[in-house]
């Protein structure tokens, strides 16, 4: 028997955005979407694809809104089984998506992953409408996500 190992993507923000440690503005947004999108990340069945934010010190409602943000509705509509999750999000980082999210009526998926890939508390942050909280409720051990993070966290 042939069992295939599908890597998960991990795209490093810090690295794709030439090594800025601070995220900001809407035109440095737009940039770094297009090396987003130009990765083609695609994946042969559903699951998480991390957009991974270590080194990453400081992220502006506009850069979330014009890349991070916009590279997940990008992905609902070309790959619609491609679920973006932020990785690492330093502290100022999570405050001010959290903040944004909420003011906006938006919600994400984020959660730490370490060296190897292991995923580590995953969360949706935000502001979910009834609806998506009471789908999420649903999760396994009270800890609501996707089944893909189900599979990764399971060891």
């Amino acid at each position: 028997m042939h069992v295939r190992s599908v890597k998960v993507p991990r795209l490093p923000l810090f690295q794709l955005s030439g090594r800025q440690e601070v995220l900001a503005g809407s035109e440095n947004a737009h940039r770094v979407l297009g090396i987003l999108i130009g990765q083609g990340v695609l994946r042969p069945d559903p699951g998480p694809c991390f957009l991974d934010l270590d080194q990453v010190d400081v992220i502006t409602s506009s850069f979330l809104r014009d890349c991070l943000l916009e590279y997940r509705n990008h992905a609902r509509t070309t790959v619609p089984h491609l679920y973006p999750v932020i990785a690492n999000p330093a502290p100022k980082v999570l405050y001010e998506m959290t903040g944004y999210l909420q003011d906006h009526g938006d919600a994400i998926w984020i959660c730490r992953l370490d060296r190897h890939g292991s995923v580590k508390d995953p969360e949706v942050i935000g502001a979910l409408d009834p609806i998506q909280q009471q789908t999420l409720s649903c999760g396994a051990w009270g800890r609501p996500m996707p089944p893909a993070l189900q599979r990764r966290t399971a060891a």
